[in-house]
């Protein structure tokens, strides 16, 4: 959801690779289990938080510009039905992006490349 309200302000979208890239790189991004267990109202450190919302918009940026809008849509709305996330993964990306893992090991993939 972070990511999706990020994507609102072209600015950030248009930055974020370029300010996420170093973090990835040095191994300082937010590991997926934990990453997709946090909540912005919960983080109490404001370089986590500010971590966490580059990630988040570079997360959503990745799912679009890599497998598209339609399987966004599946995504989110197997999210808005109340399925787990990795379980949303599965369905809307199969046989693609399986796991949480999978998940963050494109993703650094794609940030790197």
């Amino acid at each position: 959801e972070e990511g999706i309200a990020q994507m609102q302000e072209t600015s950030k979208k248009d930055l974020v690779n370029d300010g996420v890239q170093p973090l990835v790189a040095a191994g300082r991004h937010i590991p997926f289990p934990v990453f997709c267990g946090l909540r912005p109202a919960e983080i109490q450190d404001p370089s986590l938080a500010s971590v966490f919302y580059a990630q988040s918009l570079s997360v959503v940026v990745f799912l679009l510009e890599k497998y598209g809008q339609e399987a966004f849509y599946r995504l989110s709305k197997e999210l808005r039905g109340g399925r787990s996330f990795e379980g949303a993964l599965e369905t809307a990306y199969p046989g693609i992006l399986d796991s949480i893992p999978k998940l963050e090991e494109r993703w650094v993939r794609y940030i790197l490349d």
